[in-house]
C-alpha cells in the first residue's frame, strides 16, 4: 500500500475535505462495507450449492439455496446503489468547497501578484481542474477502498480455504505494486503537463474574446484560429500520452491476473488429483479467485484517477501558496474614521529591482483638498494611487492618513471609507440598479436614486425597458462608456466618502458626455478630499494644487495658475493638450 506512505500529503489534505462531510463519508464507508459484506458470502454460498447440494444431491434444498442467492443479489444492488449515491453527493460537495476556497484565495491575492497568473489559466484551475478533482474522489479514492476491502476480504477468505494456494497468489500478483507505483507517478506528472496545458488553451479563449474587436479588425480571425488550433492540439497530445499511460496500467495488470488465475489453476488441478483439497474448498476458493479479479481491476484503474487527483493538487498548493491581503488581521486594529488629511513622506516602491522607480514622494493635502496628479504615461500617476488604497505597500516610507500610518491599520476599514472611480469600472452582469448596490448593500431606493441623479445616471436610465431593473449584460456592454462612467461615479456618491479617489474619469468620452461626467464630479468632490489623476485639462482645472510627476519622481507641485506661468512640464503638456 505504497500510497498510504508516499503521498500521505494528499491523503491529509483529502481527509481535512471529506470530514467537512463527516456524516457522509461514514455513510459511504458503511455501505461500501455492506456491499463487500455480502459481497463475501458468494463464494460461501457457492461452497453450499457444490458441497450440500449437488455432491449430497440434496435437491429439495435447491430452490431455498437460490432463493438466498437472489436475496444476497438485490442486497448487493441495494448498497452499491445508496453508496454510488453518496459518492456522488459528496464529490460535488467537495468540489464545491475546493472551487469556492480557490476563488477567494485568487481575490485575496495582492494586485502586485495577481498579474503574474494567467486569467484563464485561473479559470482552468476553478472548473477544470476542480472537476478532475471531483472525479478523483468518486472514481479514484472511494473505488480504490471499496474493492481494497473487497479484495482483502476475499483474500482473508482464500487463505482460510487453502493457505498454500493463497501464498502462492501473493507471490505471483506481488509485482503489480511496482507496476501501480509506476504508474501512478508517470500518470500524475503527465496529467499536471496537460492541466498546464488546458490553461494556456482557455487562457487564449479569454484573451481571445475580450480582444475581439481587435481581432476583426485587424482581420486576424484566421491566424488567431491557427494559434488557437496549435495550442489544442499540444493539449490534445498531452492528454493523448496520459491517457496512454492509463490505458497501458489496466492491461498489465490485467495480463499479470490472467497469468496468476492460470498458474492457479493448474496448481489447483494438480492438487484436487493428488487429493490434497476437497472438491467444496477448491469451488469456494476459485469462486474467491474469479471474484478478486474485478476489484484488482477496478484498483489498478483507480490509481489512474488518483494520480491526475495528485496532479491538480499540486496545482492548487500553487494558489493557496500565494500571499493574501490581510484585509481583516486581528494584528492590526480598524483606521478610525477618516477626516481627509493625507501625507506622503519620503515614500519609494518599485515593481522589480531594475525596473521603474517612484522615489522620494513627499507632499500632503489638506482635508477638504483637491489634488489632481498630472504627468505623461509611464510617469507613476497610477502607482501612487494604488499606494494610497493600498493596493500596493511601499518599499520605504510612511504614507499618513489624518497622522496616522495605514500600514498599521486594517486595509478594510480603510478601503471602505474611500470613493473609488477607475478608468475603465468594471460592471456586473445584472441589473442597472444591482450595479449600484454593489457598494453599499443596505442603501435605501431614496439614496439610490439621489445617487443616480447627482451622477446623470436617471436620466439615461428612466429611458431603458426596464429602468433601473434592466439587465445591463457582461462588463455592462449594453450601455455606453460615458452611461457606465457615469454609473462608477453615482456608486461613489451613494458611498458618500470623505477621499475620493479618481483615476482617469474622464478619458475616452465625446464631449458631451466629458460635460456631464465633469459636471457630475463638480458636485461629487465638494467638501471631500480628492486625488484626480487625468490627462484632460477641463477635469482638473478646478483643482486647488496639481502635482507633476516624471519618470516616478514630482517636479512640480503648484496650482494650477502658476504652473501655467512657469515654463516646465505642466505647461507643454497644457499647450498639449490645448493644440
Amino acid at each position: 500500500m505504497f500510497i498510504f506512505s508516499l503521498k500521505s500529503r494528499y491523503l491529509k489534505a483529502l481527509w481535512r475535505l471529506l470530514r467537512q462531510n463527516r456524516l457522509e463519508f461514514i455513510l459511504i464507508l458503511l455501505f461500501i462495507g455492506l456491499s463487500s459484506g455480502v459481497i463475501m458470502l458468494v463464494p460461501y454460498w457457492a461452497k453450499v450449492l457444490i458441497n450440500e447440494i449437488m455432491l449430497k444431491k440434496d435437491f429439495a434444498l435447491l430452490f431455498k439455496h437460490l432463493l438466498w442467492g437472489l436475496v444476497l443479489f438485490f442486497a448487493i444492488l441495494f448498497f452499491e446503489f445508496e453508496r454510488e449515491l453518496r459518492k456522488f453527493r459528496l464529490s460535488n460537495a467537495v468540489e464545491a468547497a475546493v472551487r469556492v476556497r480557490l476563488f477567494r484565495k485568487i481575490i485575496q491575492v495582492p494586485l502586485n501578484i495577481l498579474p503574474e497568473q494567467r486569467t484563464g489559466d485561473l479559470i482552468s484551475r476553478i472548473s477544470n481542474d476542480v472537476r478532475i478533482f471531483g472525479d478523483g474522489i468518486q472514481l479514484g479514492l472511494f473505488t480504490l477502498i471499496s474493492n481494497l476491502l473487497i479484495a482483502l476480504g476475499l483474500m482473508i477468505m482464500m487463505v482460510w480455504y487453502s493457505l498454500p494456494l493463497s501464498i502462492i497468489t501473493i507471490v505471483l500478483i506481488s509485482p503489480m505494486a511496482w507496476a501501480i507505483q509506476y504508474f501512478v507517478s508517470r500518470i500524475r506528472l503527465k496529467a499536471r503537463i496537460t492541466q498546464e496545458k488546458m490553461g494556456l488553451v482557455n487562457n487564449m479563449v479569454e484573451e481571445s474574446l475580450r480582444g475581439i474587436k481587435e481581432i476583426k479588425c485587424y482581420g486576424r480571425e484566421d491566424d488567431v484560429g491557427e494559434r488557437f488550433s496549435e495550442l489544442s492540439n499540444r493539449a490534445l497530445e498531452a492528454h493523448n500520452q496520459q491517457d496512454k499511460l492509463r490505458a497501458v496500467n489496466p492491461a498489465i495488470v490485467s495480463c499479470q491476473t490472467f497469468i496468476t488465475i492460470g498458474i492457479l489453476i493448474l496448481i489447483c488441478s494438480w492438487m484436487l488429483k493428488r487429493g490434497l483439497l476437497p472438491v467444496e474448498n477448491l469451488t469456494a476458493f476459485v469462486t474467491c479467485l474469479l471474484l478478486i479479479f474485478t476489484p484488482i481491476t477496478r484498483i489498478s484503474g483507480s490509481f489512474g484517477f488518483m494520480g491526475k487527483t495528485f496532479a491538480v493538487m499540486d496545482r492548487f498548493d500553487e494558489i493557496y501558496n500565494l500571499p493574501a491581503e490581510p484585509l481583516k488581521s486581528k494584528k492590526f486594529p480598524k483606521l478610525p474614521e477618516i477626516r481627509g488629511h493625507i501625507r506622503f513622506k519620503n515614500v519609494c516602491f518599485h515593481y522589480h529591482e531594475n525596473g521603474f522607480h517612484l522615489a522620494d514622494m513627499n507632499f500632503q493635502i489638506e482635508q477638504g483638498e483637491t489634488l489632481a496628479i498630472v504627468g505623461p504615461s509611464g510617469a507613476g500617476k497610477t502607482t501612487l494611487i494604488n499606494l494610497a488604497l493600498r493596493f500596493l505597500d511601499p518599499i520605504s516610507g510612511t504614507i499618513l492618513m489624518d497622522g496616522l500610518d495605514i500600514h498599521h491599520y486594517r486595509i478594510d476599514s480603510l478601503r471602505e471609507q474611500i470613493g473609488f472611480v477607475p478608468q475603465e469600472p468594471v460592471l456586473f452582469d445584472a441589473t442597472l440598479g444591482e450595479n449600484l448596490y454593489f457598494v453599499k448593500e443596505n442603501a435605501t431606493e431614496n439614496e439610490i436614486r439621489a445617487a443616480a441623479r447627482a451622477a446623470h445616471v436617471d436620466h439615461f436610465a428612466q429611458k431603458l425597458p426596464m429602468g433601473y431593473d434592466t439587465p445591463i449584460g457582461q462588463y455592462g456592454n449594453r450601455l455606453s462608456v460615458g452611461q457606465r462612467q457615469r454609473i462608477a461615479i453615482a456608486r461613489a456618491f451613494l458611498l458618500n466618502p470623505r477621499l475620493l479617489i479618481l483615476d482617469e474619469p474622464a478619458s475616452a468620452l465625446d464631449p458631451e458626455s466629458e460635460h456631464l461626467i465633469n459636471d457630475s464630479l463638480q458636485s461629487l468632490w465638494q467638501g471631500r478630499t480628492t486625488i484626480i489623476v487625468a490627462h484632460r485639462m477641463s477635469t482638473i482645472k478646478n483643482a486647488d494644487r496639481i502635482l507633476v510627476l516624471d519618470n516616478g519622481r514630482i517636479i512640480q507641485n503648484d496650482t494650477h495658475q502658476n504652473l501655467l506661468k512657469e515654463k516646465g512640464l505642466f505647461q507643454r503638456l497644457y499647450t498639449y493638450a490645448s493644440s
